[in-house]
């Protein structure tokens, strides 16, 4: 690697190979775990909101308060609710939440 007159003065081969193969595991540990991360379910945001349970806490028939996740949220739904309803999560706009009641099956 280095030219020079001196004799003895030169950078020792397994050394560099030694720094090679680290850097290189180094290098597939990052990746793998990058692509490992990429593959895992989403745990936060608007895509997780969507499709997720919401509670009335008031009844009304356009716009009205709702508990999702420990959280009061503004929302809106195409149709009256009652207090207390089971409702699922159909899009989120800002900071308020587009629901829909959840029909329940006998």
């Amino acid at each position: 690697l280095m030219e020079t007159d001196v004799e003895g003065y030169a950078v020792s081969m397994h050394l560099v190979i030694t720094v090679a193969v680290v850097a290189a595991a180094l290098f597939s540990a990052t990746v793998l775990l990058a692509v490992r991360q990429r593959k895992r379910p989403i745990v936060s945001g608007r895509e997780e909101m969507i499709g997720a349970m919401a509670e009335a806490l008031e009844s009304f028939s356009e716009s009205g308060q709702v508990r999702a996740h420990g959280e009061i949220w503004s929302a809106r739904a195409s149709q009256p609710v009652a207090l207390g309803q089971s409702l699922r999560i159909r899009n989120v706009d800002g900071l308020t939440l587009e629901v829909e009641p959840v029909r329940e099956e006998k």
